[in-house]
């Protein structure tokens, strides 16, 4: 069964596969949501990765003796999962009370996340916890891992969002990126000393987090006040998102703000840099809703602040708009040639954005998420852009590159002569229902259109564009109309959004007609009859 062959196919609710297959291939039944039954026959050596991912009415399934390979996340998400049972005969992989391991039980692969137990305790045979082992399990509230476990795999625990107590045992000497990730119960966590090696973003989204603390001996890691460090101090890996705290100086010590390390932090106002800190990672203040203040010390060779938002020292670019700020405009100031990726991501407060001239270079996403926004106002005298009825492009006009989200309008017409819809273009546009494409339009960007979750009916006014991922959302309650004659054309589409009901515009049908055939041969007195099917 081929890669992703009935992806995404959420009315189908059981299917029979003939003894003779031997591949169940990648993503072959990802996001079949209604799938309820399938049984494996003892033919299937196989199963690829994330190939039942997302089959969340999926309650059981069997694996029989003959598999001998199981690709990562082949069970990942599937909330009413209660048991994965194998053969005995399997000589590769076992269960145990319905939970899936290697055959030697040294390894957890894949807890059945639709359990309703709120603890649970790994058995101590096992070593390692198994990437997306525990990815999105609700009901688990305490997890028990034994002595002896040395790994804990990338996003083990991610989205636990019931988890409230965990130990890490003074074995584990590796835990992977977004191994907690949304755990937005876990108040407290020990890092023990015997860890090495820990993922980017551990502990993104943990909401309730307060406390961080790292076991005085760990020679890799350190903690002050409960947020993490690395052991020398001058990088800041993770602040602790649940703290009350309004404002946070850091530390003098540090030259280095992680990725990430202050995303999603709800709480605080203010946030002060020293004149130590040489590098802020990517995302570092993103989602931080509260935050009215980024202020930088005068003495900083790298980073600047003007009006408690961030930029480099020569603020020529602006980095972080601080999103908590009450302001309903914003100018950003001449000087500023470029605007980086994400800068004023989520601010809900803006309802304009003015872009002088200086500015050469717009990251992505600058401006996503800002759902207030109604206008980005571009200087006439701006060489790379401009803006038309309050929305980006490029100077040519030949580019969208972003909606004004705010906009209350319910219909859009893109103007004629744009041929490019960037990506993420209209992302997240909640009051859209009616968009039209001109015939010019020959590429539609990576989620240009995605989660515009009103829209029911895009009109295409010429040939298919090359739609890139996820560029238009794949529903069932949108509707794509394309021009008379052009279905061929918009074959491919078809199947790339199988979900969307696609119509010949005015209501009509077409018909792709056969060769003539002639059906009656002329005599010297009768004319003869030719027709097509």
């Amino acid at each position: 069964i081929g890669r992703g062959a009935f992806s995404g196919c959420s009315n189908l609710t059981s299917i029979n596969i003939p003894d003779g297959v031997t591949e169940i291939g990648n993503n072959a039944f990802y996001g079949c949501t209604g799938l309820t039954s399938i049984t494996i026959p003892n033919s299937v050596t196989s199963i690829g990765s994330d190939a039942f991912s997302y089959c969340s009415s999926l309650t059981s399934i069997t694996i029989p003796g003959s598999v001998t390979s199981i690709g990562s996340d082949a069970f990942s998400s599937c909330a009413n999962l209660m048991s994965i049972d194998v053969d005995s005969g399997n000589k590769e992989y076992c269960s145990i009370d319905g939970n899936l391991y290697n055959k030697a039980q040294t390894k957890l692969i894949q807890y059945a996340v639709g359990k309703k137990d709120k603890t649970f305790s790994i058995p101590g045979s096992v070593t390692s916890i198994g990437y997306n082992a525990f990815y999105g399990c609700a009901a688990l509230t305490n997890v028990t891992i034994p002595d002896g476990v040395t790994e804990i795999g990338r996003s083990a625990f991610s989205y636990c969002t019931a988890l409230t107590n965990v130990t890490i045992p003074d074995s584990v000497t590796e835990i992977g990126y977004s191994a907690f990730y949304y755990c937005k119960k876990l108040s407290s966590i020990t890092i023990p000393k015997s860890v090495v090696s820990m993922g980017d973003n551990m502990f993104g989204w943990c909401t309730s987090l307060v406390s961080i603390d790292v076991d005085p001996d760990n020679q890799n890691y350190s903690s002050i006040d409960g947020n993490l460090y690395d052991k020398a101090q001058t990088k800041l890996i993770q602040y602790a998102l649940g703290k009350k705290d309004k404002s946070f100086s850091i530390p003098l010590s540090v030259t280095d703000i992680g990725d990430n390390a202050f995303k999603d932090c709800g709480n605080l106002t203010n946030i002060n840099i020293p004149g130590s800190v040489t590098e802020i990672g990517l995302g570092a203040f993103r989602y931080c809703r509260g935050l009215t203040s980024i202020d930088v010390d005068g003495s900083n060779q790298s980073y600047s602040s003007i009006d408690g938002n961030l930029y480099d020292k020569t603020q020529t670019k602006l980095i972080q708009y601080a999103i908590g700020k009450k302001d309903k405009s914003f100018s950003i100031p001449q000087g500023v040639t470029t605007i980086g990726n994400s800068a004023v991501y989520n601010c809900n407060n803006l309802t304009s954005i003015t872009i002088p001239d200086s500015v050469t270079e717009i990251g992505s996403s600058a401006f996503g998420l800002c759902y207030s926004l109604t206008s980005i106002d571009v200087a006439g005298g701006n060489e790379k852009y401009c803006s038309i009825d309050g929305n980006l492009y490029n100077k040519a006009q030949t580019e969208l590159i972003k909606y004004a989200v705010g906009k209350k309008d319910k219909a859009f017409s893109i103007p004629q002569g744009v041929t490019t819809i960037g990506s993420d273009a209209v992302w997240n546009c909640n009051n859209l229902t009616s968009v039209t494409i001109p015939d010019s339009v020959t590429s539609i960007g990576s989620y240009a259109f995605a989660y515009c979750h009103n829209l029911t009916t895009i009109s295409f006014m010429g040939d298919a564009p090359e739609f890139k991922n996820s560029s238009i959302p794949d529903s069932s309650s949108l509707t794509a109309y394309y021009p008379v004659g052009k279905k061929e054309s918009y074959a491919a589409a078809m199947e790339q959004f199988p979900n969307v009901k696609w119509r010949v515009q005015g209501g009509g049908c077409e018909h792709n007609w056969g060769a003539w055939k002639i059906t009656k041969n002329p005599t010297q007195t009768e004319n003869g009859l030719a027709e097509r099917t």
